[in-house]
């Protein structure tokens, strides 16, 4: 719980896009990422619920194609059940997208260098219980 604290917390001071202008953030924010033109990359996403797993994952996409994911602390392979949830950075894009779509609220913050989604706190039904998630994305490095 004090972890869904702390992401809510930093969410919402470190300057969202949520409500009418999201449309305006997201757009520029991808038009930045697509801007910068990078095929190969590491991040490591990190997902917050209360779901299967909440570890730290670097992903590492190849000529825009995800080639890896592998849990931080281990070094393990994220089993296939689970790969969906760490995603590259199209991906992120397009829970962000989803979440605006579908979610009761969402705060999001993007990389100001390279506009990928960093910071993503979605909660998909409003006055429900552990419905929400956080999805961070840090450690960007292109290749």
């Amino acid at each position: 719980m004090r972890v869904w604290l702390a992401v809510s917390v930093l969410a919402v001071l470190a300057g969202c896009s949520t409500g009418p202008d999201r449309d305006e953030a997201f757009l520029a924010a991808k038009a930045r990422w697509a801007s910068k033109n990078i095929a190969s990359y590491e991040i490591v996403v990190r997902r917050t619920c209360f779901c299967a797993t909440v570890e730290s994952v670097k992903v590492t996409v190849v000529n825009g194609q995800v080639t890896s994911r592998v849990f931080i602390a281990t070094g393990d392979a994220v089993p296939a059940n689970l790969v969906e949830y760490y995603p590259g950075v199209p991906g992120l894009f397009d829970i962000v997208e989803d979440g605006y779509d579908r979610a009761a609220s969402i705060n999001v913050t993007f990389d100001p260098e390279y506009g990928f989604p960093s910071l993503t706190v979605i909660d998909y039904i409003g006055n429900a219980i552990d419905d929400e998630v956080a999805i961070s994305a840090t450690g960007f490095a292109a290749q």
